[in-house]
């Protein structure tokens, strides 16, 4: 009588192939998820930086200075320096009028959770009215 059949040898190595090759995928995920994660935050703290960018100055000229606190997950420094040696002094009429002046305003945000610990920079220039 011929019977048909894996013998146990055979289901054996097809197991540890199978598994082998599992192995490969699920390993190749996981680098994928933790990509994802790091692109995520990346974008989560690029947004905040901007958003925090727009707002300097929206509602009055901005104070010179620093200013640390923590956006959910993220840590937020902002620093607003002057820029530039100061306005050319004016006669007559026109030192009625404000001068613009120039500020640096750097926002640096981060998530310290990462090893090593990430951040996102952004940095511009505005122009205030006032002394």
């Amino acid at each position: 009588m011929n019977q048909r059949g894996f013998t146990l040898f055979e289901v054996l190595v097809a197991l540890a192939i199978a598994a082998l090759v599992l192995t490969g995928l699920l390993k190749t995920f996981s680098l994928g998820f933790t990509s994802l994660e790091r692109a995520r935050d990346s974008i989560g703290a690029a947004l905040l930086a901007e958003s925090t960018l727009e707002a300097v100055g929206v509602s009055g000229p901005p104070a010179e200075g620093a200013v640390t606190d923590s956006v959910g997950r993220y840590l937020r420094q902002v620093s607003i320096t002057a820029y530039g040696t100061g306005a050319p002094e004016r006669v007559g009429a026109a030192a009625q009028t404000p001068v613009p002046r120039a500020v640096r305003v750097v926002v640096t945000v981060g998530w310290p959770a990462d090893n090593p610990a990430r951040s996102v920079r952004l940095e511009t220039l505005r122009l205030v009215s006032g002394p």
